[in-house]
């Protein structure tokens, strides 16, 4: 069994265009979150300001959560929003990840995203990936952002609260994702030596001459599961191959 760190933005959700920057469409949603508290007559621009400088001060590592409250917004209602808008916006990297995943999980892999998101906008973006509340309770151990861990993914310390967070060790951590530094230059200064890179208009691109040792590139993560089962029948063959050679000799 391996606990399986799997990457959100451009792994398992894309944005139509390349993204202007890693934290654009968090940017975007701080502006509809401005928005409907103006829509609804709740405060000033001003004093929206103030309230969210006020948290920002706070909380460090905050979630969507702590910046609604103070501005009077009901959350269910923001999250209508802001999965609509997101929706508009970004397209499923996996045509059905919910099946993917599950067979990731059937494997008897454990399975974790981590990303520069905070806890509720991961399971926002899953949501819009096409992974609804209930699929994400039943396939997920956990959401390891930046909320839990109390760092961004292109700092080791993310990785090594990962691990602990997991309560698992380096040796058993396999990494998915689309960003050769965030998801495998970063991961192995922590101590994990395997991961999988998944290509995308966004990738900090790494050739097969320059991919760490452990390292692999797939086309996407839907072939992740049919490759790793691939590697388990190769195992199979070659122990029943040693087997044979030891008992003839």
């Amino acid at each position: 069994m391996h606990d399986f760190f799997i990457d959100m933005d451009d792994t398992l959700l894309c944005e139509h265009v390349a993204p202007r920057d890693e934290l654009f469409l968090e940017r975007r949603l701080m502006a509809v979150m401005r928005d409907m508290a103006v829509a609804n007559g709740i405060a000033s621009r001003a004093e929206i300001e103030a309230r969210l400088a006020l948290v920002e001060r706070q909380t460090a590592w905050w979630r969507w959560r702590d910046l609604i409250k103070p501005l009077g917004i009901e959350e269910s209602s923001f999250w209508e929003t802001a999965d609509h808008y997101m929706a508009s916006r970004t397209k499923p990297c996996v045509h059905n990840a919910t099946a993917v995943l599950s067979q990731l999980r059937d494997l008897g892999h454990r399975l974790w995203i981590t990303s520069n998101n905070p806890s509720d906008g991961i399971a926002h973006k899953l949501r819009v990936a096409g992974v609804d509340t209930n699929a994400q309770a039943t396939l997920f151990c956990g959401f390891i952002g930046t909320d839990a861990a109390h760092a961004m993914k292109w700092d080791v310390e993310f990785w090594r609260s990962a691990i602990s967070i997991a309560e698992t060790s380096s040796e058993h951590v396999i990494v998915v994702g689309d960003n050769s530094h965030d998801d495998m230059a970063v991961p192995s200064e922590a101590g994990i030596c395997r991961g999988y890179l998944v290509p995308s208009h966004s990738l900090v691109a790494k050739s097969a001459t320059e991919l760490l040792p452990g390292w692999t590139t797939i086309r996407s993560i839907d072939h992740l599961p049919a490759a790793l089962q691939s590697k388990r029948r190769r195992r199979a063959s070659s122990a029943g191959v040693g087997n044979r050679v030891s008992s003839v000799s």
